[in-house]
């Protein structure tokens, strides 16, 4: 009877799936999460913009894999290791002076640890989709990243997502949302 119930036991334990360790946080932050392009060497004005983007949302996934760590002077051991899989959806608007039916931008993704040190960073290119007149078009696309947990939950880290900006394409959002 002992035996059946600890066999019984053993079986319903071994039938429990094991609890994943979270997910980083991601932010995405004004003044990165949009982008407003104008004509080349066009003062910056309604009638110059050739389209505006913004990151309209980011789905997370992560993936725990255990990998050996690269060589080192003394070969030691592995490493814990987290891959991300980011689907961001990005919402594009045609501007008066904008043409074609695609644009190319730039955006990032960036890990840091809790206290903002950058551990890793990769800028991706996009292609936003124009649409046709005054609508809006939405795009989706998935990006991948991977870093060392180094014995620490996807807790200890957090991912920031936004456009690739030039300091005057920042300001010009800062002006926007009613900052200096």
């Amino acid at each position: 009877m002992l035996l059946a119930l600890l066999v019984g036991a053993a079986f319903v334990l071994s039938s429990c799936k094991e609890k994943l360790p979270p997910c980083p946080l991601v932010r995405v932050q004004a003044p990165l999460n949009q982008i407003t392009k104008f004509a080349p060497g066009a003062p910056m004005a309604e009638e110059n913009v050739v389209y505006a983007s913004r990151i309209r949302g980011v789905a997370i996934k992560c993936t725990y894999a255990e990998v050996k760590a690269r060589a080192n002077a003394k070969g030691q051991g592995a490493s814990d290791t987290m891959e991300v899989l980011l689907k961001i959806s990005f919402e594009t608007l045609r501007g008066a002076a904008g043409s074609g039916s695609e644009v190319q931008a730039e955006y990032f993704v960036a890990v840091t640890d809790r206290r903002k040190a950058v551990l890793n960073r990769e800028v991706f290119q996009v292609e936003l989709p124009l649409p046709a007149g005054r609508g809006v078009a939405t795009t989706e696309q998935e990006a991948w990243m991977d870093f060392e947990l180094e014995g620490r939950t996807g807790l200890a880290f957090e991912i920031y997502v936004g456009f690739q900006l030039t300091d005057e394409e920042t300001e010009f959002n800062k002006r926007l949302l009613g900052g200096s």
